[in-house]
């Protein structure tokens, strides 16, 4: 799924500055979101520049996975909320000639007020959008990951449960920043539109604190080895 014709561009590639970088590997590197929906928004990126993270390689779907343990213990200490996992993935071939801001994998990570219903009440309102919502075991969901996208896909979950919604034709463009902002009652103009926001995301307070625990090494994965 590799993409090379705009990754001289690419703000994951190259970040506008190194303080929105937490943490960085051969493989994955975890940066601040520029428009945060909440405080302590992170983005977990590939370093190679390919579409979605959906048929990567296994070390980087393992790394994936293993960075989502160790972001929502970091949330879990500094913002007292378990992680929510997003992600809309580019298909293969739309990557090539979509007129998207950015053809490189991020996967959002939030901390969300409201802990399990969070993510019910996104699913519910993906539901109620016409949307279906499908739920996947950790270890359908690795599986699922292994395989690349042909054509996009949404994906959105926790550390326990894991919800897919494939696409055949182009999906609705931030989908889940409109349903998380309805959800949590966010109404700032930046809420949905992140690229009006000029507020750098490291001038949280917090962001030291949670840099130093993202960093530190996982205890464990609960999503397994597979």
């Amino acid at each position: 799924m590799t993409v090379p014709n705009d990754a001289h561009c690419c703000p994951f590639c190259v970040p506008s500055d190194p303080r929105v970088v937490l943490r960085g590997d051969d493989v994955i590197r975890v940066v601040l979101a520029k428009g945060p929906l909440l405080p302590g928004h992170l983005l977990i990126t590939t370093i190679s520049h390919v579409a979605a993270f959906k048929g990567v390689d296994t070390p980087t779907r393992r790394a994936l996975f293993a960075e989502r343990d160790r972001i929502d213990t970091a949330f879990r200490s500094v913002y007292g909320h378990p992680a929510l996992f997003f992600e809309h993935g580019v298909g293969a071939q739309r990557a090539l000639t979509a007129d998207l801001h950015c053809t490189h994998a991020h996967h959002n990570a939030l901390p969300v007020p409201f802990g399990a219903a969070a993510l019910d009440g996104v699913v519910e309102r993906l539901c109620v959008s016409g949307l279906s919502p499908m739920l996947m075991t950790g270890d359908e969901a690795q599986d699922w990951y292994t395989t690349a996208a042909a054509d996009d896909y949404y994906y959105v979950g926790d550390l326990s449960r894991h919800y897919r919604i494939d696409y055949a034709a182009a999906p609705p463009r931030r989908l889940f920043r409109r349903v998380l902002a309805g959800l949590l009652e966010l109404t700032a103009p930046d809420a949905v539109t992140w690229e009006t926001c000029s507020t750098p995301p490291w001038t949280d307070p917090r962001t030291a604190h949670l840099g130093a625990i993202v960093r530190q090494p996982p205890k464990g994965s609960i999503w397994g080895g597979a």
